[in-house]
């Protein structure tokens, strides 16, 4: 049986590594990885591209996101 991998991520300890943006936590994506890769060494992750555009973000006009799939065990999670 494969690890539960929410369970095994979830465990982490985050101190020192979450910081404040304004009154929100926020943990950037350096360390985010950096922790994924530590427990997970074959992880992958998939940036994906706006088919209209062909960018590496997705926006409204308004405001933008990137959308990343990240893939542990043979799963992906977006």
């Amino acid at each position: 049986m494969k690890n539960n991998i929410y369970k095994q991520l979830s465990s982490i300890d985050l101190k020192g590594k979450v910081e404040k943006k304004g009154k929100h936590d926020y943990m950037s994506w350096a360390t985010a990885w950096h922790l994924i890769k530590s427990e997970y060494p074959q992880a992958q992750r998939k940036v994906y591209e706006c088919e209209e555009t062909g960018l590496n973000f997705f926006t409204d006009g308004k405001t933008a996101y990137v959308k990343v799939g990240i893939t542990i065990e043979g799963i992906e999670h977006v």
